[in-house]
Parts: structure tokens; sequence; C-alpha cells
């Protein structure tokens, strides 16, 4: 990023399952911005911050409300922008503060047309209360530079056009997510989320329980519902303290590992509050520690391992770790490094 350029933090989804709240504490001295995808995580947040807060998705219910706590509130088409402008009309001592979408290519949110922006830009000059903070679009191939140079090419071209017409020296123009910031440093702003707490799919948590039963099968006995897993031989099993009801995938059986004495053992089976892992050849207790992702001795499970086990993203998995999930900090602002990134774990067991 360059030194001018601000940072918005993407907390959205609980900070990627890592806790907002702690998260938005921890991070404020770091960044100029958060944002948010939900009305519930905008008011789960607003109050720990002085820091200006956006609201990522286009909203239909209680702008005004949100408007008041100074929420700055995508603006992504017609329908929603009309009513928006009739809210001000009703409500002229409430100050209505936009960032306006445009589509690049995603084709999920935003206006479509370079004519459509400036006619929005337009209309807003004849209204005293709506203010336009930004205008934006998304990546959606950021780590393709191709990709990204032709979205920021259409971007750039709806700034130019935009200037022609209006003063928009204070308007803040952002698009760079956290795939594309590296390659994009045209606009004012980037919106970085995971990669606050990924770099290189290196993680900066861990996630880790504890082994709370060992058992020793007969070559023939079964384990897990439905005879998941069948013992060809002797073999030693250990219950760990963590399942689907805290997000990990059942699809990782016989697929994904852990980490247990810095050796990797094989997910058997997945169950609601523990999975049952294959600890035969190594000597291992009641208590011992499991690393589901991060680094155990000299080994290490990134989450783009787990994510690849499951065949899904690692947003996927980040986002499915449940609530029961106790959630450690370490060190805090002191362990934000220049990429302004947090040290946390995750923990399991009680």
């Amino acid at each position: 990023m360059r030194d001018n350029q601000k940072l918005c933090a993407v907390i959205k989804a609980d900070a990627y399952g890592l806790g907002a709240k702690k998260i938005c504490v921890e991070i404020e001295d770091l960044v100029d911005y958060f944002a948010v995808s939900s009305e519930n995580e905008f008011l789960e947040i607003y109050k720990l911050t002085n820091k200006p807060i956006l609201l990522l998705d286009p909203i239909y219910e209680n702008i005004t409300k949100l408007a008041k706590l100074n929420c700055e509130i995508c603006v992504s088409n017609y329908l929603q922008f009309n009513k928006i402008l009739r809210l001000a009309k009703m409500n002229k001592t409430v100050s209505y503060k936009i960032h306006i979408k445009f589509n690049t290519g995603m084709n999920r949110f935003g206006f479509n047309e370079i004519d459509d922006v400036v006619s929005v830009f337009k209309q807003i000059q004849k209204t005293q209360n709506i203010s336009i903070f930004g205008v934006f679009s998304h990546f959606y191939q950021g780590i393709e530079e191709n990709f990204v140079k032709k979205q920021s090419r259409l971007f750039l071209k709806l700034k130019e056009q935009l200037r022609q017409y209006f003063d928009i020296s204070n308007i803040i123009f952002h698009i760079a997510n956290s795939d594309g910031f590296e390659f994009e440093k045209k606009f004012n702003m980037a919106r970085v989320g995971i990669g606050m707490f990924l770099n290189n799919n290196n993680s900066v948590f861990d996630l880790t329980s504890k082994i709370i039963e060992i058992r020793n099968l007969k070559a023939g006995e079964f384990a897990g519902y439905n005879r998941v897993f069948e013992a060809k031989n002797k073999t030693k099993i250990a219950v760990v303290k963590i399942g689907y009801a805290d997000g990990i995938f059942c699809s990782i059986k016989n697929r994904g590992s852990v980490l247990v004495n810095g050796t990797f053992c094989k997910i058997l089976a997945v169950c609601m509050d523990s999975i049952l892992i294959d600890v035969t050849n190594i000597e291992t207790s009641i208590g011992d520690s499991v690393t589901i992702i991060g680094k155990n001795k000299d080994k290490q499970i990134f989450v783009c391992d787990v994510a690849s086990w499951c065949d899904t993203i690692c947003y996927e998995i980040l986002t499915s770790f449940s609530k029961r999930i106790n959630r450690v900090y370490i060190g805090g602002k002191s362990y934000a490094n220049h990429n302004g990134q947090i040290q946390s774990k995750k923990t399991c067991c009680s």
C-alpha cells in the first residue's frame, strides 16, 4: 500500500470467524475505516470505535436509523437510491452518508453503467442531506494481475468521467481487496479482510484442542457413526474434543490430519462434539494438545490444507468455526506486524 492510501479493515462475518469485537478494538489504531456487511454487524461494533464504518451490502430497511448512527451506506441500484432520496426529503435533519457501488465485472452488486453513477451524482447535488463519501467496486480475481488491470481501467474511466462534472477531491475511490491491493495503487483506499489474518496462506492464529479419550481397537472393530472406520489391524485411536458443531467439516475424514506431538495423525471420523484420530504409531496421553490449524513442533497445518481436504476455500473454513470455540487473543496491539496482522488463537478446550 502507498503511504497515503487508506486502509479499510473488513470485519464482516465476525471478522472471518476470529471475533469482530475484540479485533476491532485491537486494530483501531492501525486502520482508517471498518467495513461490515449487515445491520447487525454494524450495531455490534459501532460503539467500539470512532472510525467510520461502511456497510458493504445494499440495505432496504432501517436506513434512517443507521444514518443517524453515522453508518456509511452502500448504494447499489436505483430502487435503493430512490428510497434513500425519499427518506432524505422526509428527514431533513438526518445526514445520509453513502458509497456508490459500481459493477466492474463481479456482477454481484453495483450500477452497471457509468451514466447511472453520473445520474446519481447529479441527483444528490439537488439534495442537501445526502453526501457521497465514496465510490467503490470489487476485484473478483485479485490474484490475477490481468483481471485486476481490466477492472481498474474501467473503474478509472468512471473516476475520470466523474471528474469532468463534479468535485471529487474529497471522495474515496476504492476497489482493492485482500487479493488485489498488492497490484492496485491508483485509488484512495484498500479494503483488507482475510488478508489481515492470512499471509500466503500462513495464518496468524492456531486452532487447538485436546485428547480426551484413548482406545485400542482390534482388527475388524469399527469406530464412528455408521461404521465409518473399520480397523484392518490393531489400531490405537484418540478422541479429540472438537467436532462438526464447532465447524469441523465431515468431509475431512480419511483425507485430513491433525498434529499431535509433532506427528501428523489421520482423521478417521467426525462426530458432533469430537473427532477420532489414528495415534497407532505415536506415544500420547489423555490431555495432550492437538493442533488442527497451526504449528506443532517442526510441522504445520495451514488453513489452505484444511480447505483442500474439504474441497472448499479458506473463507468457508474460517467462518464455519462456531461460538463454542473459545477465542484467546495473544499480545493484542503489540503483536500487530507491519501488515496490520493480528496474532490470535482459537482453542476448543475449556
